[in-house]
């Protein structure tokens, strides 16, 4: 099984478990969009960082330069990776621009439908002043 369809399998067992794409989402920090886009092969799951990975699966363990399971010196501990307490304050930060968003959206909205409650407005213009022609026409003697 390659690791594309491993990181697909993966996620749909814990959907199966009963963990919804949302709880996925509130212990990662990984919009459930993203998450039921990769499960759903919308999305390639090897194009991921690897800070999302970690973010999916923290306690996932890399294995580098070849080094088989055993060799636990080798394995890098994703979930160093993934600090719980900035992830927690990006996301209240996100939340309150977000809020901020549609709030300021709104009222753009109501402006605009107050602006085109309003009468047309008249545009009066003044007539032009009339061309002069400066200096003189006579000619020097």
């Amino acid at each position: 099984m390659s690791l594309s369809e491993q990181i697909i399998a993966a996620l749909r067992a814990r959907n199966a478990s009963g963990e919804t794409y949302k709880s996925m989402h509130q212990s990662s920090g990984i919009t459930q969009s993203y998450i039921h886009g990769i499960v759903n092969r919308k999305y390639d799951p090897l194009k991921m960082s690897l800070l999302t990975f970690a973010a999916l699966f923290p306690r996932a363990a890399i294995y580098l330069d070849g080094a088989d399971v055993t060799s636990e010196a080798a394995a890098v501990d994703l979930s160093e990776y993934v600090p719980r307490s900035e992830l927690l304050d990006l996301r209240e930060k996100y939340a309150n621009l977000r809020d901020q968003y549609q709030d300021l959206r709104e009222q753009y909205i109501d402006l605009k439908e107050r602006a085109a409650a309003l009468p047309p407005v008249l545009h009066h213009t003044e007539p032009a002043a009339p061309y002069h022609v400066s200096g003189s026409s006579k000619s020097k003697k």
